[in-house]
C-alpha cells in the first residue's frame, strides 16, 4: 500500500493535539449522531454489490458485461454531474477488452509499489482515449473507489475536497517526498484516516451507537470499521467549520490569524451571556464571502442576547428589518476605516465653531472645541445606558437621545428673568423687535440673533435638556423641555418661551472641566457638544439624590442593553493612530465595570475615557487586501477571528446553459489555492445575483466586471496564471479563450536589438469569449484534467 521507494515525511504540528482535534470532532459527531443519516451509507451497498459482481478471472467476452455490472451500482463514487470515470471504464473495457482487463489486473497486484500500479493503470486508459481526444477521468479518486471495492480493509475512499478540508480542521499536513508520484496523496490520505479509526476504537460509546445504525444496513456490514472514518471525515470537513476550533487556535502555529482567535488574557467575555458572539469580533476572509452581510446577523444576534445559529436560521429579511430598527434607535453604529482616518474622527479632536454674536448678525465669532468622535460618542451614548439604570430618566421626561442646551436668561449673576423662569417652570428669550412669527424673509442686520432665535424656536426638541447660564463656568439649574416655542405678548421683554420643568435649581455648579475648558460664550442659546448625557446624570444625583433614587420606572441594566459597533475593512486604517490610547481600554477585561477596568486621560478634553462593558466590537477584513499583513499585532490580540470562506454549496442548484456554478466556483478557488493561497480565493457572493437571472448575459458581465479584474489584480496581471484559472490553456479553439496567447515574432518586430523582454507571446482579452457558454466549460474539472491528477 505504501510506495517504500519514497521516504515518508512527518506529519507537521503536534501529534498530540491533531489527536485532540479529532476526538473533538467525534465529540460533535456523536452529539448529532440521531440527526445524521449516514453520509457514506451508499458505499456500503456499493461494496457489497462489487464484491458480488467482480471477477477477473471471467472469460475475456464476459470481461465489459462484469465491469459494467460490478460498478453500475457505485453512484456518485464514479459518476457525478460531469464527472465520467464509470463510462469510461466500461467504454474502455468493452472497445479494448484485453488492455483494460491487464490494467485491472496490475492495479489490483499489492505485490507491486502503488506508485508503480498507478502509472501503468492510467497508460492503458491513455492508450485508449489520447487518440479520440478524450479525457478518461480515471484520477486519484477513482484509482482510491476501485482499490477499497477490491482491498476494503486496507484502503479508504479517497476525494480531494473531503481531504484537504478535514486536514485543515485538524491541522495535519506532511510535506510531498521530492520526486514521488501523486500517488502519495493516496498513501496520505490512508494515513490520516488511520489516525481517525485510532480514536474511533478507543470510543465504545461511537462504536455501539454505529452498531446500532449498522443492523438497518442488510449490506457489507463494515467490520474494520472504514467506512465509519470516511464517515467522520466527511462530517468534519463539512458540518464543522474552523470558528469551531477557536479553543485550539493558540496551539495551532499553522494559522497565524486563527491564532489571534483567543486573546491573551483569557477573558471569558460571553460566560454570563445567552449569546455567544465574544465582545471583540473580527470577521475575515476573501472578498465577496459575505462578511459584511453577517454583520446585520452578528449584531442583531449580540443586541437581542440569542446564538449566533438561531439568528442565522432565520429568513434575512425579518433579520434586516429588526437591524435597521435597532440603528435607527442608536444600539448599531457603522463606520469605514481608510488610509486616511484619524483618531480626531475615531475617538476626539479639535475643530473650529462658527457662532454668530447676540448683537450683530452679520459678526461671527470662532471659536475651537473639544469634539467627539464617531465611536467616543457611541460609548457614550451606552454609558447613558448605564446611567439610565440608576437614574429614573422616565420620570424627568428625556429623550432617549436627548441635546443638551446652554441658555442665558437676561445675562449672567441674579436677575428677575432667571427668578421668574426657574420660579414658574420655563425659559425666555427676548429680540422682541422681531415679533412672534420668525420667517425666512426676517432681516437680522439690525439686531442679530439670527442664530439663537434658530436654536430656540426649531432646533430645541421636547425632552432635550437645558443648562441654566448663571457665569461663563457654573451653571444654577438643570431642566428638561417640555412645551413648543410660545409668544407670550404679557411680558414687558424676553416674550419667547418654552416650558421646563427644573429638576435641580438654585445651584451653583462649575461645569468648566466637564466642558473641556472651554467658558460657555456670550451666544443666548446653542447646544453644548462636550457635556454629555452622564454628566447630567451626576450634576443631579448630586444635588438632588432623592430625585435620583425616588423610585418610577427602572430601565434595562447596561448587560442587558447592548451596542454594537461595527467597522468594515477595519485593516485598511493605521490601528496605532486610530485607537490611540483605547486599544487597551477595548480589551474585555479592561472595560468600564470590571474588576481590572481602566479609565484613560484623553489629550484633548483632558477627560477620563473608557469603554462600556455593553459596547461589542465587531470588524471585518478582507484577506485579499495587500494591507492585511500591516494589521496591528496589539489589535490581533484584542480580538477573537472568524474565518469566512467561499461557500460553492450557496450556490447549490444554480446553473447556467447546462453549467453547474457550484462547481465552477469550486474548480477556480481550488486552482487559485494552488497557484496563489486559499486567502486570494473568489467568494460565493459576486455569483448571487444568477439566484434570481440564471442567464448567460448575467454571467458574462459578473465575469467580465467582477471576477475577471479581480484576478488580475490578485496575479498582478500574470495573465498566464490567469489562463490557468480559466482553463484557457486546455482550449484549441482560441475564439473560446478568455484570454488570448499570440506568439511574438521579436526579430521582424525589433531585428537583432536586445530588447531583454521576457514573455514570448502577447496575450488579450477576448470580451465575446466571457458571452460564450462554451468558453467557460473548461473551467470545470470534470471537462478536463481531474483535481486529483498531477
Amino acid at each position: 500500500m505504501t510506495d517504500e521507494k519514497n521516504a515518508v515525511s512527518s506529519p507537521r504540528g503536534s501529534s498530540d493535539l491533531v489527536s485532540e482535534k479529532i476526538r473533538f470532532i467525534l465529540r460533535h459527531y456523536k452529539d448529532h449522531f440521531a440527526e445524521l443519516d449516514l453520509q457514506e451509507h451508499y458505499k456500503w451497498k456499493a461494496i457489497d454489490w462489487y464484491r458480488k459482481k467482480w471477477d477477473l478471472s471471467v472469460p475475456l467476452s464476459e470481461f465489459p458485461t462484469m465491469v459494467e455490472t460490478a460498478l453500475g451500482e457505485s453512484g456518485n463514487l464514479l459518476a457525478a454531474r460531469m464527472y465520467y470515470a464509470y463510462p469510461m471504464a466500461t467504454e474502455f473495457a468493452r472497445d479494448m477488452t484485453e488492455k483494460a482487463r491487464e490494467a485491472f489486473l496490475v492495479l489490483y497486484d499489492e505485490s507491486r509499489p502503488l506508485a508503480e500500479r498507478y502509472e501503468i493503470f492510467r497508460r492503458g486508459f491513455d492508450s485508449y482515449v489520447k487518440p479520440l481526444g478524450k479525457n478518461h477521468y480515471q484520477d486519484l479518486h477513482a484509482i482510491s473507489v476501485y482499490l477499497t471495492f477490491e482491498y476494503p480493509n486496507r484502503y479508504f475512499f479517497y476525494k480531494y475536497s473531503v481531504y484537504t478540508a478535514f486536514c485543515a480542521r485538524v491541522g495535519y499536513h506532511e510535506e510531498k517526498p521530492k520526486r514521488s508520484s501523486s500517488v502519495w496523496r493516496l498513501e496520505v490520505n490512508n494515513r490520516l484516516h488511520q489516525r481517525i479509526l485510532e480514536e474511533v476504537q478507543k470510543d465504545p460509546e461511537l462504536l455501539a451507537l454505529n452498531q446500532k445504525r449498522a443492523a438497518e444496513f442488510h449490506t457489507y456490514n463494515d467490520p474494520d470499521l472504514h467506512i465509519l472514518a470516511a464517515d467522520i471525515a466527511f462530517y468534519g470537513a463539512n458540518y464543522m467549520q474552523e470558528s469551531d476550533f477557536a479553543l485550539f487556535a493558540a496551539s495551532d502555529e499553522s494559522e497565524e490569524l486563527a491564532a489571534a482567535a483567543v486573546p491573551e488574557n483569557s477573558f471569558d467575555d460571553t460566560s454570563t451571556s445567552g449569546t455567544d458572539i465574544p465582545l471583540n469580533t473580527i470577521l475575515y476572509g476573501p472578498p465577496g464571502t459575505g462578511k459584511t452581510y453577517y454583520t446585520v446577523i452578528y449584531a442583531v444576534a449580540i443586541i437581542e442576547d440569542k446564538e449566533l445559529d438561531t439568528v442565522r436560521s432565520e429568513p434575512y429579511s425579518e433579520v434586516i428589518k429588526r437591524y435597521n430598527r435597532y440603528k435607527e434607535n442608536h444600539q448599531i453604529a457603522f463606520t469605514t476605516f481608510h488610509q486616511s482616518y484619524g483618531y480626531e474622527e475615531f475617538i476626539e479632536g479639535i475643530k473650529p465653531d462658527v457662532l454668530d454674536d447676540d448683537s450683530d448678525g452679520s459678526s461671527s465669532e470662532i471659536r475651537y472645541k473639544v469634539s467627539s468622535g464617531i465611536f467616543k460618542s457611541f460609548c457614550e451614548r451606552a454609558r447613558q445606558a448605564t446611567a439610565a439604570s440608576a437614574v429614573q430618566v422616565k420620570d424627568f421626561g428625556m429623550n432617549s437621545l436627548p441635546n443638551i442646551w446652554k441658555v442665558s436668561l437676561e445675562g449672567t449673576g441674579d436677575n428677575p428673568t432667571r427668578t421668574e423662569c426657574l420660579k414658574n417652570g420655563h425659559i425666555r428669550i427676548g429680540w422682541d423687535e422681531y415679533k412672534e412669527k420668525i420667517t425666512d424673509q426676517t432681516d437680522f442686520s439690525a439686531y442679530g440673533g439670527k442664530n439663537p432665535l434658530n436654536a430656540f424656536i426649531n432646533r430645541m426638541q421636547i425632552g432635550d435638556v437645558v443648562l441654566s447660564c448663571y457665569s461663563a463656568s457654573t451653571i444654577d439649574a438643570i431642566g428638561v423641555i417640555t412645551g413648543d416655542y410660545e409668544w407670550h405678548n404679557e411680558y414687558k421683554q424676553y416674550k419667547r418661551l418654552r416650558k421646563v420643568n427644573w429638576i435641580v435649581k438654585n445651584i451653583q455648579e462649575n461645569i468648566l472641566e466637564s466642558n473641556g475648558g472651554v467658558s460657555m460664550t456670550l451666544s443666548t442659546v446653542y447646544r453644548m457638544s462636550n457635556i454629555t448625557l452622564a454628566d447630567v446624570y451626576r450634576m443631579i444625583e448630586k444635588y438632588s439624590p432623592k430625585a435620583v433614587h425616588s423610585g418610577g420606572t427602572s430601565h434595562a441594566s447596561p448587560d442587558e442593553t447592548r451596542y454594537v459597533f461595527i467597522i468594515d475593512e477595519i485593516n485598511r486604517g493605521n490601528i496605532s493612530k486610530i485607537f490611540g490610547e483605547l486599544i487597551t481600554l477595548i480589551e474585555p477585561s479592561k472595560r468600564e465595570g470590571q474588576p481590572e477596568g481602566i479609565l484613560a486621560l484623553l489629550p484633548y478634553s483632558q477627560k477620563p475615557f473608557g469603554v462600556p462593558k455593553n459596547v461589542y466590537l465587531i470588524g471585518t477584513m478582507n484577506t485579499a487586501d495587500r494591507s492585511v499583513t500591516a494589521l496591528d499585532t496589539a489589535l490581533r490580540r484584542r480580538f477573537s477571528f472568524r474565518e469566512m470562506l467561499p461557500d460553492p454549496k450557496l450556490l447549490s442548484g444554480i446553473s447556467v446553459e447546462g453549467m453547474s456554478i457550484q462547481e465552477m466556483l469550486a474548480t477556480m478557488n481550488q486552482r487559485i489555492a494552488v497557484l496563489y493561497d486559499r486567502e486570494h480565493t473568489i467568494g460565493h457572493s459576486y455569483f448571487i445575483p444568477l439566484k434570481d437571472d440564471p442567464s448567460m448575459d448575467t454571467l458574462g458581465r459578473i465575469f467580465e466586471d467582477k471576477v475577471f479584474p479581480l484576478l488580475q489584480e490578485y496575479f498582478f496581471d500574470d495573465y498566464q496564471k490567469i489562463r490557468l484559472i480559466l482553463g484557457d490553456n486546455r482550449k484549441p479553439d482560441s475564439a473560446k479563450q478568455f484570454i488570448q496567447a499570440e506568439p511574438v515574432n521579436y526579430t521582424a518586430l525589433f531585428g537583432n536589438a536586445e530588447i531583454g523582454a521576457e514573455e514570448d507571446c502577447l496575450y488579450r482579452i477576448n470580451s465575446a469569449a466571457f458571452y460564450d457558454p462554451e468558453a467557460y466549460l473548461s473551467i470545470c474539472l470534470s471537462q478536463g484534467q481531474s483535481e486529483d491528477e498531477p
